[in-house]
């Protein structure tokens, strides 16, 4: 058996795969080396590089693709099963680290850390005779408490739940959940409360987490109607797709303090214009789609993409297979 990586991950999968398969790594994410390189291939696994049609033809021994993350936007799943091929990706294994990342941006933000810091490394506030706290303070510095705060979850899969659990568990935070598909079918935690809209979810909302896969219904949910309903002192925390928030509003919202501040992760387009207007702002964190890039996932992911593939080119069916909708 052969498997194809377009990138390399961690040393852990790429262990379990020797075991079992002869390893090959494509020389770069292009559709044409990909193109080249899928021959004789009986499984690849990709990353964050996108999975063209055009590969998936030009297969000739290709039984699974394997999705080294939980997003699967960069697979035309349709065509994939079309010719009978099986995907798997990585549902459980970045979720710690993602709510983690969302948790230190809503810190971050809220004690005003980045601009704090930049002000304490540019010198301004070296100023003899001051009050240093008070000086400070005018500058920008200080900020906002966590405790008791209402955190607003869109989304409430694996990750959704866990922001949600640690943030009532370290913070004594009231949590409002705003997800459809199982809007009051599945039992929440006690004091958790369901949301039955958008605009339900953000009235009162102190922090805003989006958890949320990027469908036509998700696309720009997040626009200048949502802010209009938001809290001056809310904050906006996306590190799930960059399309579910419209940049263009968010930008505006933040310009004009219709909202405390914002934390990204994701962008629309990926990787972001370099005129992206969002990078003039001081009341927003911008991070390069790492949420889930911690030594400990990156394992944890590697080891679960490449289980998944071992078990489908075995005959085996692996929880993280992904099924087509019916």
């Amino acid at each position: 058996m052969k498997v194809l990586l377009s990138e390399k991950i961690d040393e852990a999968g790429i262990r379990l795969l020797k075991e079992h398969a002869e390893v090959f790594v494509a020389k770069n994410t292009s559709k044409e080396e990909l193109v080249k390189s899928i021959k004789g291939m009986d499984a690849i696994i990709i990353r964050s590089s996108q999975m063209y049609d055009e590969v998936i033809e030009a297969a000739d021994r290709l039984k699974v693709v394997g999705r080294h993350g939980i997003g699967l936007d960069n697979i035309d799943l349709e065509f994939v099963f079309s010719k009978g091929i099986k995907v798997v990706n990585t549902p459980t294994a970045n979720s710690n680290s993602v709510a983690e990342h969302v948790i230190a941006m809503m810190m971050a933000l809220s004690k005003k850390l980045v601009i704090c810091d930049r002000k304490m490394k540019n010198k301004d506030l070296c100023v003899e005779g001051i009050s240093l706290t008070g000086y400070a303070v005018s500058l920008g510095c200080g900020g906002l408490e966590l405790k008791g705060k209402n955190l607003a979850i869109a989304g409430f899969g694996r990750i959704g739940r866990l922001i949600a659990q640690k943030c009532a568990a370290a913070f004594e935070m009231n949590v409002k959940v705003y997800d459809p598909p199982i809007y009051k079918k599945v039992e929440l935690p006690e004091k958790y409360e369901w949301a039955e809209s958008i605009d339900e979810l953000v009235k009162d909302a102190d922090y805003l987490s989006l958890n949320l896969p990027i469908l036509p219904s998700t696309r720009n949910i997040i626009s200048k109607k949502v802010f209009d309903e938001m809290k001056p002192t809310a904050i906006l925390i996306n590190c799930a797709r960059g399309g579910i928030v419209n940049e263009e509003d968010l930008y505006t919202a933040l310009k004009n303090h219709k909202i405390y501040g914002a934390g990204i992760d994701v962008y629309s387009p990926e990787p972001p214009l370099k005129e992206n207007k969002l990078f003039e702002l001081d009341n927003i964190i911008l991070t390069p789609h790492v949420a889930a890039s911690t030594k400990e996932s990156a394992a944890a992911m590697a080891l679960e993409v490449a289980h998944g593939v071992i078990d489908v080119l075995n005959g085996k069916e692996p929880y993280n297979l992904v099924k087509p909708k019916k």
